[in-house]
């Protein structure tokens, strides 16, 4: 409901007056009475007397109608509201490219003068607030109601942002917070850092801690992905996943949702008014990434604080099933390219996930397990399957790694520069003899996409989401993305999952298996 305008008109003086004046003028000029003399000292005191009463009236009328802060339907209209109250926290937020970003308006306590330079002062005030050219032509609205702010707020998705990303009216009664949910602040100022999987072992490790703390919300603004490898800028989980779909799947996951003062009661919207500890409305979690992600480690191998009894949390279960899918544009950017590729190749592909760019070929740990020549892991391939099983084949690879130059004296170049020999061979003529296509995909795909400018995790999330949808996988033990892909596909009960070893090619999943061997490497 928005405020409403509301002119304060001038005080009228009472009807007494202009006859009191016209009394006493004809009282002077007529001698005065004993009788008349009471009678004027009467209607003099009475006169007083009105005159305090209107005065007082019009001081309490002025208190009231103090002029508010103002509405911002837009940066370019700012009206300035009257004879209504609003908490001196009053603030908004704007989505930007690191995410969404809690703004803050100064405290206004005081009645503000309706005149053209408070105006002006407050529209630099507002203008100030935003650090670049986009967000200062961002419309921006208020949405409050009786006092109540909540973030973000309504704006048309820039052109340059995909589908599904704040901050529509759809996404706004998307993530709506329930008033008889609780919710829990994730603080988490650095946002989820370092490889794509190992992000999303602590993202994994958090939301079971929501369903074991009955947490049924969380603050969709403080989930924020950095472009490692990449720009090294934070990504909002908007552009990467399908909020929409995630919040489906409430009551067994926690819904992503805004802010709302009338029901985060200990949160202004940009930090806590109360210490974190004494926190409920909402919860503060403080847990930082790394114990996160040891968490997740040893819940795999069921120790520590989150050990399931069966092996996994139904809530792991539930995102690795499909309810973590990717961002709507982004998913039928997905789809359109694998569109193509089943209409050139009789419609299937498989993926190997080799793992051989310098940094594992001298990472010092599991060499007995750990294969770094990709020409005969090629050759392992052809041999356990003579007849290929899928037309095209999937190579999630770091390229760029590659392709760096190595000193001359580093005793792994030679490897390194067959390996790239071998790669450049696969894509150009393909394996088994040329029956099978073999494509990358990563981030050089997304340069002509809106995402190119993330381009690395999302390059690195599109991968993995290729590599579980693929008809059969081939990966390593020694690798966390390997293995989450492996387990992503077991526990949507696709069992076609291979490990390459020094001995060859082994699978990796069976039908009598409950649960996954945890990572150990």
């Amino acid at each position: 409901m928005r405020l409403r305008e509301k002119k304060i008109s001038e005080p009228s003086a009472p009807n007494s007056t202009p006859l009191l004046h016209s009394n006493l003028k004809s009282n002077i000029r007529t001698p005065l009475s004993r009788s008349n003399l009471g009678s004027a000292i009467t209607t003099f005191f009475f006169a007083i007397g009105l005159i305090v009463i209107v005065a007082f009236a019009s001081t309490l009328r002025n208190k009231n109608n103090k002029i508010t802060p103002y509405e911002l339907n837009n940066v370019l209209s700012i009206e300035a509201m009257i004879n209504s109250e609003v908490s001196d926290e009053t603030q908004n937020a704007v989505s930007t490219p690191n995410g969404l970003e809690i703004i803050s308006t100064r405290s206004i306590s005081d009645t503000i003068s309706v005149s053209t330079e408070s105006v002006d002062n407050l529209k630099k005030s507002r203008y100030e607030m935003s650090a670049s050219k986009l967000e200062r032509n961002t419309p921006i609205s208020s949405e409050l109601a009786s006092n109540v702010i909540t973030k973000p707020t309504y704006m048309e998705v820039p052109p340059d942002s995909p589908k599904g990303t704040c901050c529509s009216h759809h996404f706004l009664e998307i993530i709506k917070p329930f008033a008889n949910e609780t919710t829990v602040y994730l603080e988490n100022e650095r946002g989820f850092y370092s490889g794509f999987q190992n992000q999303m072992m602590a993202f994994t490790s958090f939301i079971i801690w929501t369903r074991k703390n009955n947490w049924g919300q969380t603050f969709i603004f403080k989930l924020r992905h950095k472009d490692t490898f990449g720009t090294n800028e934070m990504i909002p989980f908007t552009w990467l996943f399908d909020v929409e779909h995630w919040n489906s799947h409430y009551p067994a996951l926690p819904r992503l949702v805004g802010y709302n003062s009338s029901i985060h009661k200990d949160f202004d919207g940009n930090k806590f008014k109360v210490p974190k500890e004494n926190a409920t409305a909402p919860f503060a979690f403080t847990t930082p990434q790394h114990r996160l992600f040891g968490q997740y480690m040893r819940y795999t191998n069921q120790r520590g604080p989150l050990a399931e009894p069966k092996g996994r949390h139904d809530a792991d279960l539930l995102m690795k099933r499909g309810a973590l899918r990717p961002n709507p544009e982004l998913l039928e950017f997905i789809d359109s390219f694998l569109e193509t590729l089943t209409k050139r190749g009789a419609g299937s592909y498989m993926t190997l996930h080799a793992r051989i760019e310098p940094d594992m070929i001298k990472h010092p740990l599991c060499r007995d397990r750990k294969v770094t020549n990709l020409t005969k892991i090629f050759e392992d391939l052809e041999n356990i399957f003579p007849d290929p099983p899928a037309s095209h084949l999937f190579l999630p690879i770091g390229r760029r790694l590659m392709e760096e130059k190595l000193p001359e004296d580093d005793p792994h170049v030679t490897l390194v520069v067959e390996n790239l020999a071998a790669l450049n061979r696969a894509v150009k003529k393909g394996l088994w003899n040329g029956k099978v296509k073999c494509f990358e995909f990563g981030s050089d795909f997304l340069k002509d996409t809106k995402y190119a400018r993330y381009s690395a995790t999302t390059g690195a999330w599109v991968n993995f989401y290729l590599a579980i949808k693929s008809k059969l996988f081939v990966g390593t033990e020694i690798s966390t993305w390997s293995h989450n892909v492996m387990e992503t596909r077991f526990y949507r009960g696709n069992l076609e999952n291979y490990k390459y070893l020094p001995t060859g090619i082994k699978k990796w999943t069976t039908e009598d298996m409950d649960n996954t061997d945890p990572f150990g490497c």
